[in-house]
């Protein structure tokens, strides 16, 4: 999945004389990075596609463009935003080449093929529309009325969801992950729970829709438990092969309390619980199923995952593991090159 980005108008801003000239003038497009970094979360790669009149000649030297791109993919790179090629035709339009936009001749010897039905084209000018129409792929225009965060949502949406479900004679479960949205919709019959798997939704920034009916008349065990199993198995159907995906360890404090979370995607289960609580109970969920409920997710998605927990208040405590588990989870998940992370060249 590709997205073709124009450069000047589009990833940074265009100046009034449509020229370049320096690295400070470089002004970034409103937006830009939090929606590159949603779409590669997505598994969408990048590559930027620029007509430069003149390059090479007095009037816009190829060494001032060179230093200018670097500057841009030096950027991204320090958000985990990584450019897969830079495609730029150095003529004006006037010499009628055949790699000027819109025409398409920049494509003909791409090394990668891209499906042109989950594959897009932003730019800011009629001609990077009719790019897009020439390549057989959507287009989105930078304007007045829309910007990257909007452009970002709209492709998204295109995305296919996640969903999964897991029956059983104790309980029947619902999982989607979402493309986009806001607010988690979360239903357990159990309130607690729901609130802790709404942190895990919102700081993994992965929008989640669940819903489980569950034999809560015996106690709220197999809905914990098979809710944490679904839970692995949508996880790891998302990170699928698991190329380009990172390994990250998180820290976050909340009031008095402090969790510490480190997680390993590599395909073996294990989960160090380092955590003890002084209540029992929390509304109607028992603090003992929070380590189960990532012994279970643990060995459904196949990670290893560390949890260590100090604090006072057991809500506390509590939602600080959730939340910085979310966060961990999120950045585990998420596409930051084109390698697998391992030296064995297996996850």
């Amino acid at each position: 999945m590709i997205i073709f980005i124009d450069r000047d108008g589009t990833l940074i801003q265009e100046p009034e004389s449509e020229q370049i000239n320096s690295i400070e003038e470089v002004l970034f497009m409103p937006y830009v990075f939090e929606s590159l970094q949603k779409l590669s979360r997505f598994g969408f790669e990048f590559v930027i596609v620029s007509n430069q009149d003149n390059l090479g000649k007095k009037e816009n030297p190829l060494d001032v463009y060179n230093n200018i791109n670097k500057f841009i993919i030096d950027n991204f790179n320090a958000q985990d935003i990584f450019i897969k090629s830079i495609l730029t035709c150095p003529h004006n339009a006037e010499e009628n080449c055949s790699c000027r936009k819109p025409k398409i001749g920049l494509l003909e010897n791409l090394p990668f093929s891209f499906d042109k039905q989950s594959s897009f084209v932003v730019g800011d000018r009629n001609s990077d529309i009719e790019f897009a129409k020439n390549i057989g792929v959507t287009g989105y225009l930078i304007g007045k009325e829309t910007n990257w965060r909007s452009i970002a949502n709209q492709i998204l949406l295109t995305r296919p969801l996640i969903t999964k479900n897991r029956t059983t004679k104790e309980t029947n479960i619902t999982i989607n992950v979402l493309a986009v949205g806001e607010n988690a919709i979360i239903d357990t019959g159990l309130p607690f729970f729901d609130h802790m798997l709404e942190q895990v939704s919102k700081h993994s920034g992965l929008p989640m829709s669940i819903n489980a009916l569950g034999d809560l008349h015996i106690d709220e065990h197999h809905t914990v438990e098979d809710t944490a199993i679904l839970l692995g198995e949508v996880i790891k159907e998302l990170v699928g092969n698991k190329v380009g995906i990172k390994r990250y360890d998180f820290l976050l404090p909340m009031d008095e309390s402090i969790s510490y979370v480190a997680i390993d995607y590599c395909g073996r289960s294990n989960l160090v619980f380092d955590a003890n609580f002084d209540r029992p109970m929390i509304g109607n969920f028992s603090t003992e199923m929070v380590e189960h409920f990532f012994k279970s997710f643990c060995d459904s998605a196949g990670i290893t995952l560390h949890i260590k927990n100090d604090g006072k208040n057991t809500h506390h405590k509590i939602e600080s593991i959730f939340k910085a588990f979310g966060k961990c989870l999120g950045n585990a998940v998420s596409v930051v090159s084109e390698e697998l992370a391992s030296t064995k060249g297996s996850l």
